[in-house]
């Protein structure tokens, strides 16, 4: 009898091993399965290409320019956003940074090419000007080829949809560019800096990168009277995930396609630097600091040659204040030492 009891309790001992043994099998099979539908999701999301509908609209673009790059065959395409009425701040773009189409980048004269765009959107037709306003920007579209212009109205509420709709029209027509720089039209560019420091034609193409000024826990402005509130409804989390703000940032022209692939998994999300940052979050990847602190400027940096000599960009430029600093950059800022460091 006693042997009974000792080899049912080995019996059970074993039973017991064997359902443990058993239960982490069964755990260790389901997290490689989640993590390979996980790897297979992303991969997907990396892959796939019809962009014909992004977050259930039509993209299509009421003026293009599709051989914008085809002859010009640029290494940075800079995707610069501005309002249909604001012709006069292309034009001062067009005369200063946006008139920059290739830069030297080597003590041998190696030199790549650089294309502007002006991406916007359609005039609302409650304006009582829309019909003068349209009219002049498609004669402006026939003089200069540079104004792209998409089916969606320009409001701050659709910033995203242009986001989108700009990633469209580089991925279709720009797949020359490596790099795309997207920027606001009240924003000064150092392009040559850019393309030097950090750029360097002469490295390997960055991959899956998004740089510029980079907010790390932000949090979701809940005042509604506040310009940028979002509500609890819209965004639960307290935190937002990594992002770039939108006033200047550069990103990986392969880059491009895999956020609108995210953007097809994710609702509308009025905050385009946010949605930025919930597609690479979705695509598991973060926004990469820029190697200099300040080379991205969200603000006004109170001019000097030699300080905007070692930056990207700054923001708060009128377009009298870009025809007055510029000429002036130009001509003094070969004083300054980064260039002898840059070659």
């Amino acid at each position: 009898m006693a042997n009974l009891r000792i080899n049912r309790r080995k019996y059970c001992r074993v039973q017991f091993i064997c359902y443990l043994c058993l239960v982490c099998i069964l755990a260790v099979v389901s997290v490689l399965l989640l993590n390979a539908q996980r790897a297979r999701t992303i991969a997907a999301l990396k892959t796939f290409n019809d962009f014909s509908l992004v977050q259930g609209r039509e993209h299509s673009f009421q003026m293009n320019e599709p051989d914008l790059c085809f002859t010009q065959n640029p290494f940075l395409l800079l995707l610069v956003f501005t309002a249909p009425d604001e012709g006069e701040v292309r034009d001062a773009i067009r005369e200063t940074w946006g008139g920059v189409h290739s830069v030297v980048w080597s003590p041998n004269g190696d030199r790549v090419n650089v294309t502007s765009m002006f991406l916007i959107g359609m005039v609302s037709a409650s304006d009582s000007e829309a019909v003068t306003k349209q009219a002049a920007v498609l004669l402006e579209s026939q003089r200069k080829h540079d104004v792209v212009q998409y089916t969606e109205v320009d409001t701050f509420d659709t910033l995203t949809f242009k986001t989108l709709a700009g990633m469209i029209w580089a991925h279709r027509h720009c797949q020359q560019a490596k790099y795309i720089m997207k920027s606001e039209g009240d924003v000064f560019v150092n392009i040559e800096y850019l393309v030097k420091v950090l750029l360097q034609p002469g490295q390997p193409a960055h991959t899956d990168y998004l740089t510029g000024s980079l907010v790390k826990g932000g949090r979701p402005q809940r005042d509604p009277k506040n310009k940028w509130f979002i509500p609890f409804d819209v965004y639960p989390d307290r935190i937002y995930p990594p992002f770039a703000l939108t006033s200047a940032y550069v990103l990986s022209a392969d880059l491009a396609p895999k956020i609108l692939n995210a953007s097809q998994y994710l609702p509308h999300f009025k905050l385009a630097d946010v949605y930025l940052g919930m597609c690479l979050a979705r695509l598991a990847l973060k926004p990469i600091a820029p190697p200099e602190a300040h080379m991205f400027n969200s603000w006004f940096v109170v001019y000097n040659t030699c300080d905007y000599a070692h930056i990207a960009s700054s923001k708060g430029f009128s377009p009298q204040k870009l025809r007055y600093y510029w000429p002036k950059f130009m001509k003094e800022k070969t004083y300054c030492k980064y260039l002898n460091k840059a070659g």
